[in-house]
């Protein structure tokens, strides 16, 4: 696991730098209301992808590429449909932000004292066709579309950021 050290760093930026910017009415909002926005998630999710073809060692950084491009595209989408002071802009980024960092101290940072059963048990939800990542990260991006469905994306962010924290605790493992 050379050079992460932590669960979605760049996920986690982002979602601490948009929560700033929502609870302050910083002025940079107006760009983020642009397809500027848009079209750098998308690429972000190009780039994830590209990354899990090319580098299959380097899921970590893959999934945090995507999430951030998912974030993106994810707040491009919903603020068509919410205002910007609505509870999703400023409080699903703290919850993402609460996940990783749980699922990093828990998980992530504690993977030698896990004992066999529980190894075990991490191992088949692992490879569990329900936990595969490319259903996950479809389920993410659905959920990006479907903002009528507002529990839908803070569930299938939090899915994937469980996928990896396994992944990485049995790369460590292995």
């Amino acid at each position: 696991m050379r050079g992460f050290l932590y669960l979605s760093p760049m996920f986690i930026i982002a979602s601490l730098s948009l929560v700033y910017m929502v609870w302050q009415q910083h002025p940079w909002l107006v760009l983020f209301e642009s397809a500027v926005l848009l079209y750098v998630g998308l690429g972000c999710l190009l780039l994830s992808g590209l990354i899990a073809v090319l580098r299959p060692g380097a899921f970590p950084l893959s999934y945090d590429v995507f999430l951030v491009g998912t974030q993106c595209t994810w707040f491009v989408h919903w603020r068509e449909v919410y205002r910007i002071d609505a509870p999703v802009f400023s409080w699903y980024p703290v919850y993402c932000v609460f996940i990783a960092m749980l699922l990093n101290r828990q998980v992530v940072e504690r993977w030698a004292l896990m004992d066999d059963l529980q190894v075990r048990m991490m191992r088949l939800i692992h490879s569990s066709r329900l936990f595969h990542p490319c259903l996950l990260n479809l389920l993410v991006v659905l959920s990006v579309y479907f903002s009528e469905y507002f529990m839908f994306y803070p569930m299938a962010v939090s899915l994937v950021l469980i996928r990896c924290a396994f992944g990485m605790v049995l790369q460590k493992m292995d």
